[in-house]
This record gives structure tokens, sequence and C-alpha cells, in this order.
């Protein structure tokens, strides 16, 4: 109560008269109130007095009071408590004046009155760690403690002034004695350390403060950083992360040293300060952070990362960041080139560390990959590419090859030449390993076309598979052609074997037999049935394989899913049209056979002439029928087939013997002096030089080709082949290949048109043997009724022909206009031919 009745003296004395008791009693309490709250500021108690401001009129002489008290109330903000603040209000209270009005008068705000109250309390003097407190408080000679006016403390220095507030601060000189400790992550009784924090003691001044806040980081950074390699050191970690913690624990090694000697010969000199310290630390705090941030993920960071991290800094800007990253870039590069060198001279990669940018997948045999992710950002991308190749030949050779002598040497002979890099990834590691990357190719395209007979397959598969050889096609389907119409599960492996041999020794095939390759070519061919269900028959399941072995099955359709798949698929397409081919040549020469034995028996009966002349009518829609099925087939293999098939033969090199002497003949041969002969003709004037390819007995001949393609690429070419034939659009089964009216895709309208061209067939057989048993009866000459019968049969068969017919007939106009609407300049091609 005390405290607010003295205060209220003070309010009474300063503020407007107009201000009712009432107003002056609350406003009194209020600032009672505010002074005595933790929470005091200027903007605080200018929004206080605002609220009573606006009680009396807005006049000079009340706004000049009301800055009076505002002052007034200023100068008590520095204190804390009540004793201190009734001092103060008592020491104006005791100055020589009349009334309060008189002493808060603007000339009296110059003057300075004694400061031995002050000076006399230490509480004041602790610490400027609150500057909120004392933000507006200038110094002591602004204060209004005295309004005294005293000559004696005019001449006053800031000095003297401010040593009051320094009485309990902690001196410099102990504060760089204890840093050194602190710099080390070593706990002391002035900065204790606990639980990774650092405690400041509260008598230290602001300036030092915010000093040792930048100084102290330091040695957190140290700690942290010293914790994570001790954490680390014995755990199972890759060696390039090992190397990457020894080449830290080096810098924190240097970091120690360095603090030991700032401390001993630099900082504990009397006149060094806080300061000098920062000053002379700041590198090592810069080198520190970068550091930490380096390790921050250290567990979910493996070495590659590192790596690649480490190769983007060393282009820093900063020359310190710069030049770290260099020196942890080499260090860590050291033990990326020894993973490379095991791969490019041994095929070894460690699966249990995941900082190589070559997979192995154990599951799948010679499944091996480059993982796009961790392609070393320092190594040009084809080289690395050139490296994978190298490794994964390598394999290759040893275990599909066999050839464990020259991968042996091959090894032995790089190892040496990398080994004197010191492993030093530059430009003469990339020349190497591209001479190493051509040996090898080259030594794996000679094992391929000479040991392996690469071209020789790849035509035999086009021969067999892909029917480019169509007389063996017509002689195994006319030697199989009983199997072929009995049900699938009475077929015997012994027969088609059987049939495969026989078709092969009367077919254009018989030239591969007893060749140097001791049949290894021909002896791969095979045939299988297919799993399709109860009620098929032989036409339904039949198809034929080529049993390729390694190392070619690991670059002809290497991991493709159920082997030679597309393969199959293309077969059994053309299959449909082979099958067409064969029954309509078959009941074309039944026909043919029966209308020849009809007109034996007479040429003028109404009757024989009535049949001879429908059977004719159907041989004019069997030959329209056939002309479509056989001009398809035509397109489909010249147009798709065998046109992909030349490309991927000149892309690989391995073009017909033949077509390379025309070639050769071209280039190399002068043209010819010609003759007129007394006939027309025109003829060579002298002889010809045979070609050698009539001369050329070995199925082997020693041509250099594949043109230094890779397994990879090889694969990728053939893969490529497979898939522009299935990719067309005859052939694809894509939705985006549909038809403009049908609706279908292209090759669905194909196989239903097929399949409609064999019913087709089917009525023409049935009317073939009606036709026979007519002739029979007539031949006989039995009674007409039974003829009659079988004429009646007769017509039957022609109605359903007929209808079969314009079936077929709406199938392939629909057809027609899908094609014409296609816009695709080759299926307008195609609907012409067909049309």
């Amino acid at each position: 109560m005390n405290f607010e009745l003295n205060l209220q003296t003070l309010v009474e004395g300063t503020v407007p008269q107009d201000l009712t008791p009432s107003s002056i009693h609350s406003l009194t309490h209020d600032i009672a109130e505010f002074l005595l709250s933790s929470n005091k500021s200027i903007s605080l108690l200018n929004s206080l007095i605002n609220i009573y401001r606006h009680e009396v009129p807005h006049t000079l002489e009340n706004d000049k009071r009301w800055k009076i008290f505002t002052d007034s109330i200023e100068k008590l903000l520095p204190f804390n408590n009540q004793d201190d603040i009734l001092k103060y209000i008592s020491g104006i209270q005791q100055s020589p004046t009349r009334n309060m009005h008189s002493t808060f008068n603007d000339e009296m705000l110059g003057n300075h009155a004694n400061l031995s109250l002050l000076q006399s309390n230490a509480d004041y003097a602790e610490s400027f760690e609150n500057m909120d407190m004392y933000s507006d408080r200038r110094s002591y000679i602004s204060s209004h403690k005295n309004f005294l006016n005293s000559s004696n403390n005019v001449g006053t220095t800031l000095e003297r002034l401010t040593k009051p507030y320094y009485t309990k601060l902690i001196p410099q000189e102990d504060i760089i004695k204890f840093i050194s400790y602190t710099l080390l992550a070593t706990t002391s009784d002035m900065f204790p350390i606990r639980q990774n924090c650092i405690s400041i003691p509260k008598n230290i001044s602001n300036g030092d403060s915010g000093i040792l806040h930048h100084i102290f980081e330091a040695g957190l950074l140290y700690q942290k950083l010293n914790s994570i390699v001790e954490q680390n050191k014995k755990s199972n970690i890759s060696p390039m992360k090992k190397a990457l913690l020894i080449q830290i624990s080096l810098y924190l090694r240097n970091y120690t040293g360095y603090i030991n000697t700032l401390v001993f010969n630099k900082v504990e000199n009397s006149e060094s300060t806080t300061k000098q310290v920062y000053y002379k630390l700041f590198e090592k705090i810069i080198e520190l952070r970068y550091l930490y941030v380096l390790l921050k993920d250290f567990d979910e960071t493996d070495g590659y990362q590192y790596l690649k991290k480490l190769n983007e800094l060393k282009n820093h800007g900063d020359l310190l960041v710069r030049e770290t990253s260099l020196l942890l870039f080499n260090n860590l590069l050291s033990f990326y080139s020894e993973y490379l060198i095991d791969w490019l001279t041994l095929g070894k990669v460690n699966l249990n560390l995941n900082e190589f940018f070559i997979k192995i997948n154990k599951d799948v045999e010679f499944s091996i990959y480059v993982d796009e992710d961790k392609l070393p950002t320092f190594i040009p991308k084809h080289v690395s590419i050139e490296i994978y190749i190298i490794g994964k030949t390598y394999l290759y050779l040893q275990h599909y090859f066999k050839d464990i002598q020259w991968t042996n040497t091959f090894s032995k002979r790089y190892n040496l030449k990398y080994t004197k890099y010191s492993h030093n990834i530059d430009r003469l590691f990339f020349d190497t390993i591209h001479d190493q990357y051509t040996e090898i190719v080259n030594h794996t395209n000679e094992l391929l076309l000479h040991k392996f007979y690469f071209r020789e397959t790849i035509y035999l598969v086009r021969d067999i598979l892909l029917m480019g050889k169509a007389d063996f096609i017509d002689v195994l389907i006319m030697n199989s052609n009983d199997i072929l119409l009995s049900p699938s599960d009475s077929l015997s492996s012994y027969e088609l074997t059987r049939y495969l041999q026989d078709s092969v020794h009367h077919s254009s095939m018989n030239n591969l037999l007893n060749r140097c390759d001791n049949n290894t070519l021909i002896n791969k061919l095979d045939a299988r049935v297919l799993d399709l269900g109860h009620g098929s028959i032989g036409w339904d399941v039949f198809t034929l394989d080529y049993l390729l072995d390694e190392p070619l099955l690991k670059i002809l359709n290497v991991n493709r899913e159920g082997g030679r798949k597309e393969y199959l698929r293309i077969f059994n397409f053309l299959w449909r049209f082979k099958k067409n081919t064969f029954f309509h040549n078959t009941e074309t020469s039944r026909s043919t056979m029966l209308i020849r034995e009809l007109r034996k028996i007479s040429n003028k009966d109404p009757l024989i002439r009535d049949i001879v002349s429908k059977f004719s009518k159907c041989n004019v829609l069997k030959s329209q029928v056939y002309q479509f099925n056989i001009s398809l087939e035509t397109h489909t293999f010249q147009n798709i087939i065998e046109n992909n098939f030349k490309e991927l033969s000149a892309v690989l090199g391995i073009n017909d013997e033949s077509m390379e002497d025309n070639v050769m003949d071209q280039n190399n041969t002068q043209s010819l002096s010609i003759t007129k002969l007394s006939s027309g003709l025109v003829a060579p004037d002298g002889l010809l030089k045979p070609k050698g390819a009539a001369f050329k007995t070995d199925i082997n001949p020693k041509i250099n080709v594949l043109k230094n393609y890779n397994i990879d690429e090889i694969e990728k070419l053939h893969n490529e082949f497979l898939s522009n034939i299935l990719n067309n659009k005859l052939l694809s089964s894509s939705s985006n290949d549909n038809g403009t009216y049908s609706g279908n895709a292209y090759s669905t309208s194909i196989i239903l048109l097929l399949n409609t061209i064999f019913e087709f067939l089917t009525y023409y057989n049935a009317l073939n043997d009606i036709t026979y048993e007519v002739l029979i009866q007539l031949n006989l000459q039995n009674s007409p009724n039974e003829i009659n019968l079988l004429l009646g049969r007769f017509n039957t068969v022609l109605r359903n022909i007929v209808r079969q017919y314009k079936n077929f007939r709406e199938q392939k106009n629909l057809f027609l206009r899908d094609l014409k609407s296609d816009g695709d300049d080759e299926l307008f091609r195609l609907q012409k031919i067909l049309k």
C-alpha cells in the first residue's frame, strides 16, 4: 500500500490537472502493477497511458504534462522491486522544490543527481543477459535519480559509469583458459557439457556470450564427429565408408593438435580475447561444419553416394570445401577403382555391397545388368557401358564358351596394365578400357562365328521357324499328313522324329547333312506338340522348334519368358496358310481327277454335264478363295518377315554369301566388253570368272562379320527383329491396330478369314466325296433312286459351299475396308493386291 501511495504522489504531481481523482487512483494502480511485472517495455507503457489521455482535453499544456509523466515512469523501468522504486521516488521528493510540477520540467531532465544509490547496489550489475530490461537506459548520467545540479558529475567518464555493471562478470582471461577444454568436447566447471549442450554462465556479457556461441560450435561438431567415427569404426561397413571414416579421423586429429597449439602458444597470452580465438578458429569451424553435413546421414548413405557427392563438391566455389572434397574424393576413388579392376579382370562383384553400378541377380542364370542410378558421374557413360560389357563377356566366355586358357591370359595381362596406373581413373585408364573392350568383343565374335555357327544358326532359324525353306515345310506336311489328321493325343515322339528326318533327306535341307559340323546344326531341329486339350487334331497342336544350346541360347532370345515364344507365335500364324494351301492342293487334285473321270463316261449326258458345270463353278470360287490365301501369305513372308530378316543380316554383317559375291563383283570387276550374236542376243566377249561361292564347301567360311557388336547388342538386334515382325499391324494384337470398320485387330481378322477359308475347303472336300460316290454309282449303273439321293446330298453341299463363300466374301470386304481406311501406304497397297 505504501508503494502505491508514494507512487500516487508522483502521478498527481505530473499528470494534467483535468484528470479526475478516480482516474488518477486507477492510473496509479495500473502503473504499480506494470512496474512490478516481468514484462515491461516502453510500448506497453505508452499503450497504458493512452487509455487515460483521452479523458482530458487535448491541449499543449496537457500534452506537456503527459510527456513529463511518461518520462518519469520510464526512469523507473530498470528497477525490479518496490524498494528500489521507492528509493528513487523519495530521492525526487527530497529535492529542493516546492511541488512535483516544478520537479519534472524540461530543464531538470538535463541535470544529474548523485549516483551513489545505484553504485552501492550490486544487484543491477550482474549481467547484460536480459537486455530488454536496460534497452532504454543509455547511461547513468541520463537518469533522474537526483535532479541536483552538481558540477562534480559533469566530467564523469563512460568507463567509470559502466564499471559497476562489470563487478561480477567473469574476466576474459578466465574464459579463455577454459575454452580449450570445451573445444575438445571436455566438460569443465565454467562450461559444463551435458547431453550435447554447453552451458554458458549468466555472469558473462552478451558480447562474449554471442562469440562463445560461435566458438563452441566447433566443440559440439568435434564431439558429434568423433562419436560417429567411434561408433562405426568397428562396425561392418564397406571399405569405401571405412576409408572415409579414417580420413575424417585424421581431420579430427589435426584439429586436436591445432587447438593444443592455439592454447599453449597464442590464446593464453594475457592480451588474447574471445574475438581473437574466434578469428583463429573460423576456418576450422567451416571445415567441421562441412564434415558434419557429410556424415550426418552416414548409416543411410553408401560409399558410391559419398563418391558422387564429393565429385560434385570438388568443383565448389569455396576453396576450403573444394580442397577437402578433392582429398576425400581421391581417397574413396582408390577403393572404387579396385571394384572396377576386379570386374574388368575377373568379372567379380561384391554382392554384399551396394556401391557398384553392375548388379548380378543370383536367382536368374546369367542375369547381369546395369543400375542406372549408380552409373558413376566421373566416368563417361560410354566407358561405363564398355566396363559392363567387358566383365559380362568375360563371364560369358568362362561359363558358356569354356575358354578358360584365353580368359586367364587375358585377365593377367590387363590386371598388370591397370596396376601400373596406381588406381588413377583418367584418360589413359579409359583408353585401356576401350582396348580391352575391343579385344574381348572381337574374340567373342570370332568364336560365335567359327566355333558355334552363329551365322548358320540365324539362317536355319529363319528357314525352319519362319518357314524360309518352303519346300521343306511342304515335304514335311506331305509326309506327316496322316498324323496331322489324327487326334493330338495319338501323336508319338518317334513318329514326329521319323517324319522330320525323312523331310530333311527329301528337301533342300539335305545339304546340311554330313558337313564339317558333324550334323550339329540340323540335329537341333525338333518338333513340338502343343497342349491344347482334348479334341484337338495334329494340325492344331503341331509346331516346329529349333533347340538352341549355350552359348547361343544366351544371346538369341535370352531372358525371354517362355523361351522362343515369339517364334512360336509367328510359326503358328504361318502354319494356318500352309494348312489351307495343303488342303487346297489336295482337293484340287481330287476334283481334277473326278471331272476327268466324269467326262470319260459321257460328254453328252445332261446329268454329267450339269455335275461338271457345277463343279467347275465351285472351282472358280475355290480359286478366288485360295488366291486371297496365297497373296496374303506371300505378303506376310516377303514384306514382313524377309524384309526384317534382310535388315538384321545386313546390320550384323551376315548377308548371304551369294549377295556378298554380287556386291564384290559389282565393286571390283571392270565392265565387260560385249558382242551381239546373229540371233540378236547380247553376250560377253570373253570368259566370265566363276564366283567364289561356287567353290566353297566349308560350312564355316572365314569371314570377319558381326561388325564388332557385343553380346548385348547382338541380343538387342535379334529381339528388335522379332519385335518388328510381331509389331507389324498385320500380326500385332494391340488394340491400337484395330480396324476402323470391323473393330478387330488385323491379326484377328486374318485368323478369322483363314479359318473361314479352311471351312470352305472342308465343304469342298465333302463335295469331292459326294461326287466320287456319284461317279461310282454312274459307273455301276445303279437305280436312279440311289443316284437321286446322292444328287440331293450333292446339291446340299453346293449350297453350303456358296453360303461359306458369301461369308468369306463379307469378311474379306470388311477386312479390305479396314486396310483402305487405315492410312498406311503398305496396307493400302496390300488392299489393292487382295481386292
